[in-house]
């Protein structure tokens, strides 16, 4: 053990500029690795920007903090933080506001997922099967593109279940 040990002190003194060398690249390399975390951390739990609810005159949204309250040494302590999931009222409380006097109309605005036929989807039995069939987006219902200024430019209104709007230039491509 004692000869590692000189080995050890007789290369770092030899090779100091070494040493120093392959200690800042580690650090370096730590904080890029840690600013790259934090990056795709802020993006993967960022919360979608709120330019649809632009025609809405009030939003109904619920709490987008927990709160957690213990007594700790005696005095009660409460620790807040915010939440990276949208936090759901509950559907009846549209029944609520719809009876609240003055309120002309209200909508909800709730998310789900839509499957788009693509162009794969009319190719030949022949093509590759690994072609995906289907594009995935994101559907709102259809009396909530009243709260922000959509316009239906082409097409018409969807009347059945079974159909979609897709917004001009983020939709998926159709072949």
């Amino acid at each position: 053990m004692k000869v590692a040990a000189l080995l050890a002190t007789r290369a770092t003194r030899a090779h100091r500029k070494a040493w120093t060398a392959v200690f800042a690249a580690l650090t370096l390399t730590s904080l890029l690795l840690g600013a790259f975390g934090l990056t795709l951390v802020s993006a993967w739990s960022a919360h979608p920007r709120v330019e649809r609810y632009a025609g809405a005159d009030l939003v109904v949204a619920g709490d987008q903090t927990t709160r957690f309250s213990a007594a700790s040494l005696g005095e009660r302590e409460t620790v807040s933080a915010g939440l990276t999931e949208r936090v759901r009222i509950p559907r009846t409380a549209l029944t609520v506001v719809r009876g609240v006097p003055g309120v002309r109309a209200a909508v909800a605005d709730v998310e789900f997922p839509v499957g788009l036929a693509g162009s794969a989807a009319t190719e030949s039995a022949t093509e590759s099967a690994t072609a995906s069939a289907t594009a995935s987006a994101t559907g709102r219902p259809w009396e909530a593109a009243r709260l922000a200024p959509y316009a239906l430019r082409t097409g018409r209104a969807p009347q059945r279940a079974d159909e979609v709007v897709v917004a001009g230039g983020g939709g998926p491509e159709r072949g």
